[in-house]
């Protein structure tokens, strides 16, 4: 524990005190005659959006006052423009590399591959101002919004890479991440992202991937794609779970093989399905048909990966780790505050969106050392909480190594009292030990 605070420490010291003074300098933020220096202007902006989501110019001029700096609302104002905004993208683009870490502990289910992806996109409302900008999807949605391609690396608790595009980009048509698939890695996707095309270029990599099954999708017997498998059939005349080797693809030259893993879901489970298919296709004026109806009675799953790495009860478990994903963009949006904005001017919105994307970075890293505890799992919520409380505290803590290190011993130890999920009525079992139970594991190492 103490090591890992050191070098989190250190990461941190280093963003602030070296990174951020060069990327001022390149891109021209600071100024030869300005006592407002690019390390000011990102603490003070940083630290005012752990405080509050939407930022004012005078909350910023009075945390940049608390570090020596006076300035006035307009001349905070003339700040947010092209160097501002280069500033801090470019800042956030570091924040991926500056804080990745390494895990204390390990999961044995999962060391058969090199790493675990998780990857899926979210919509950002922005103001309408910037449609021109970043076009959303307009009707009822936003007319601007821009899109977060989120790539998490599962087992060090960091981001591997985020992208973003405009509102109105098409998941399935973003290919970006496939430029960065590892060999030996496993990756789990939305359905958003459902091509087998992109199947075979992972396989082509020798890299691993779970997904769940898009309906209507052929599946073949054998390689020559001659016989289909009739899947509904198959369902139909099923009572429990069961697997089987397939072929996907019409075309010879994209078709792979794969493992079909199915099993039926609960009553409670099929029952939501079931009310949600009928109330979608209601706005359609349509009914469900029978063999979707079929089809949402179970956990339908094609991998790439042998029963041997991931046993056929393991499929669903941890594919289910995409959750992790989900309460990311939860994080970011109902307690980092990215769609929370007092002004409409392009760059200000900008800056603003990459301070908090950036201190949603530094909390993961803080945050590792107790990521995971016995029969306990971290809420993301309850850290960004209470580091929001602890705020200034960390501002000043920013000004020395050792004021730091102290104020980190301090906020992980709090974690662990105030910053574990609550277990409830049902008292829900972590992910990871789940994961853990499978093998019979008892302590990560």
């Amino acid at each position: 524990m103490e090591s890992m605070l050191s070098k989190i420490c250190n990461s941190v010291t280093h963003f602030f005190k070296v990174t951020t003074p060069k990327i001022g300098k390149e891109v021209g933020f600071t100024k030869r005659h300005s006592k407002l220096t690019a390390l000011h202007f990102t603490q003070a902006l940083l630290m005012s959006a752990y405080q509050e989501k939407e930022i004012s110019l005078a909350q910023i001029a009075r945390q940049l006052k608390q570090l020596g700096v006076n300035i006035t609302k307009q001349g905070l104002h003339k700040r947010f423009k092209v160097q501002g905004r280069k500033l801090m993208e470019n800042l956030f683009k570091e924040s991926l590399n500056s804080f990745k870490m390494k895990c204390m502990g390990g999961i044995d289910l999962l060391k058969t591959f090199a790493g675990v992806y998780l990857f899926d996109s979210s919509a950002i409302s922005l103001p309408e101002s910037m449609a021109t900008l970043y076009p959303g999807r307009g009707g009822t949605a936003s007319t601007s919004a821009l899109k977060i391609q989120l790539m998490i690396d599962y087992i060090n608790n960091h981001v591997e890479s985020l992208d973003i595009t405009s509102g109105k980009e098409n998941d399935q048509g973003y290919k970006k991440h496939l430029a960065s698939i590892k060999e030996g890695c496993l990756y789990l996707q939305d359905l958003g992202y459902f091509s087998i095309e992109t199947f075979k270029l992972m396989s082509s990599y020798g890299a691993y991937f779970i997904s769940r099954y898009l309906p209507q999708t052929k599946l073949y017997i054998e390689s020559s794609g001659k016989d289909s498998l009739d899947l509904i059939s198959k369902l139909k005349s099923s009572e429990s779970s069961f697997s089987q080797d397939i072929w996907l693809g019409r075309e010879e030259k994209t078709r792979i093989k794969a493992r079909l893993v199915v099993s039926p879901l609960g009553e409670e489970e099929i029952e939501a399905r079931v009310k949600k298919a009928y109330a979608s296709a209601g706005k359609k004026g349509r009914r469900p048909s029978g063999d979707l109806l079929e089809l949402l009675r179970w956990s339908i799953y094609i991998t790439n990966t042998t029963s041997e790495q991931l046993p056929d009860g393991a499929i669903y478990l941890v594919y289910s780790l995409r959750w992790q994903i989900e309460l990311f963009f939860k994080l970011c949006k109902s307690e980092a505050g990215v769609t929370h904005y007092k002004s409409a001017l392009s760059d200000r919105v900008i800056c603003e969106f990459y301070a908090k994307m950036i201190n949603v970075i530094i909390l993961l890293s803080i945050c590792q050392p107790i990521r995971w505890q016995e029969k306990e799992e971290l809420s993301l919520r309850k850290a960004y909480k209470l580091l929001r409380h602890s705020a200034e505290s960390f501002c000043i803590a920013l000004q020395k190594p050792y004021r730091l290190l102290k104020f980190l011993r301090t906020f992980c130890s709090d974690l662990k009292v105030f910053g574990m999920k609550d277990r409830g009525g049902k008292k829900r079992c972590p992910s990871h030990n789940k994961l853990m139970d499978l093998t019979g594991q008892e302590v990560l190492i």
